[in-house]
């Protein structure tokens, strides 16, 4: 099992809130609930980061790489539009 670490008010690169949410693990993972017809993922970028999967209720929107130059904060990388609304939020 993986945990994600939470760091906030220290960098000053420009990230939302000045923090970030990481972890340093290959292969771990992140769920989050949301509620609208469309999404965008933002994130760093920099030559330390990697590759990342995304899907949406179980099935595969691809890959995208995070991987860049230099260090870039709130970069969005993916925006998926055109979901079903729901009348509840997935679990």
């Amino acid at each position: 099992m993986s945990v994600l670490a939470k760091r906030r008010g220290f960098r000053g690169d420009g990230d939302y809130d000045d923090g970030v949410h990481y972890t340093p693990d290959n292969g771990a993972s992140a769920t989050l609930t949301f509620t609208g017809t469309g999404i965008t993922y933002y994130t760093e970028t920099n030559s330390d980061e990697g590759t990342v999967g995304i899907s949406i209720d179980g099935v595969a929107k691809g890959t995208v790489s995070a991987v860049s130059a230099t260090r870039q904060a709130q970069q969005p990388l993916s925006a998926i539009s055109g979901l079903p609304a729901a009348s509840t939020p997935s679990p």
